[in-house]
């Protein structure tokens, strides 16, 4: 089967998946391949790199229109000519940017049957919606086969667009690097609170801010460390400000290999998003034994927290109070680990890879043994 995959980039936590489906296709027919078509080289403020595997991959030739934070859109070129190359016998379209818009119309004129992919869902797209953009998700929606969601919130925005339960998938996302092979208990994390992500408004930042200023006041944050700060002179200063400086560690961006152990030393991970579509921060953190908190605009969060963890944006006391539990009771962290743990057997590259398979099987009406 040739599989066409069309996104904005690989982002690490997709890499092993996508080269797991490659081996599949590949184990089908002597000619199946996975071809990934990519619509940027880089994302705003990541400093990822361009990854490839198993499988083929190709950066389109456009412009980007920054359209604030980290999106952008963009306007490529030669769309046509690599699907007219390839000849899939099956697209699968991650996002509705204006390529996958291309691929799409190029599908139904060929009669190439579609996935979508979508990451996000209702709580996080409220904050994009435009008529232009409902009516493209309407008819791409409407005209794929399959509906691919991360977890049960996008499961439940596929059906709010009118697709059928059957035809809906999740495969939630792994963690962008190999997993540690153990999960070190309180005692051996000297980090109290963890931030790891880009420090701006709309992901919690502020609000992380305030929550550890209160603990570290109260004698019950200790040591907080922040990754992913890419302006230290601006961060330093509000860290002055608010007398955090002496306890807190600031780290600029990492390579995702790096990560493990970072999370490992931190005995609490906060997401205080106000809007985030997934939240692969949290899945990380659970990954490597790091309990973790997040808001109910985490897309995640029902997935994988407890409704103890699922806190709301603004109320700062809630959070303090959460933190202090986890913090002051060595017991209550150490069920919260072992219960988040259990909560993420899915969230690995094989399940991945196998759930964007069986959803080219079935929009390609075939079956596994086939």
């Amino acid at each position: 089967m040739k599989i066409i995959l069309v996104t904005n980039i690989v982002p690490p936590y997709r890499q092993r998946a996508y080269g797991v489906l490659a081996r599949l296709a590949r184990a089908r027919d002597r000619d199946g391949e996975l071809h990934v078509v990519c619509t940027q080289h880089h994302e705003p403020q990541r400093g990822w790199p361009i990854l490839t595997g198993d499988f083929t991959q190709s950066i389109l030739p456009g412009v980007k229109m920054p359209l604030g934070e980290n999106r952008v859109i963009a306007l490529n070129f030669g769309l046509l000519h690599t699907l007219d190359a390839a000849r899939p016998d099956v697209l699968v379209l991650a996002g509705f940017g204006p390529a996958q818009w291309q691929a799409h119309r190029y599908a139904y004129r060929y009669n190439i049957p579609t996935i979508v992919q979508f990451d996000g869902w209702a709580g996080s797209d409220v904050a994009y919606q435009n008529p232009l953009r409902q009516s493209i998700r309407h008819r791409m929606i409407a005209r794929a086969r399959i509906g691919i969601a991360a977890g049960e919130n996008g499961h439940d925005w596929f059906v709010r667009f009118g697709k059928a339960g059957t035809d809906i998938l999740i495969a939630p996302i792994p963690p962008s690097f190999t997993p540690p092979d153990h999960r070190s208990g309180f005692d051996d994390r000297p980090i109290d609170l963890l931030w790891c992500g880009r420090p701006t408004r709309s992901k919690g930042f502020d609000t992380f801010l305030e929550i550890a200023s209160q603990l570290h006041r109260n004698g019950t944050a200790k040591n907080i460390r922040i990754v992913g700060a890419d302006h230290h002179n601006g961060v330093a200063d509000r860290l002055s400000h608010m007398g955090l400086s002496a306890a807190t560690e600031l780290m600029e961006n990492v390579a995702p290999s790096k990560l493990p152990a970072l999370y490992q030393q931190a005995k609490l991970c906060l997401l205080p998003s106000r809007n985030d579509a997934y939240g692969v921060t949290v899945i990380e953190a659970i990954t490597c034994g790091t309990v973790a908190l997040a808001t109910n605009q985490v897309g995640c969060a029902r997935d994988v927290l407890g409704s103890s963890e699922i806190l709301p944006c603004n109320i700062l006391s809630v959070w303090v109070d959460a933190c202090t539990r986890l913090l002051c009771d060595q017991v209550a962290w150490q069920e919260t680990q072992t219960a988040q743990h259990a909560r993420i057997p899915h969230n690995n590259p094989a399940h991945h890879a196998k759930t964007l398979w069986q959803a080219c099987l079935m929009a390609t009406n075939q079956t596994e043994a086939a």
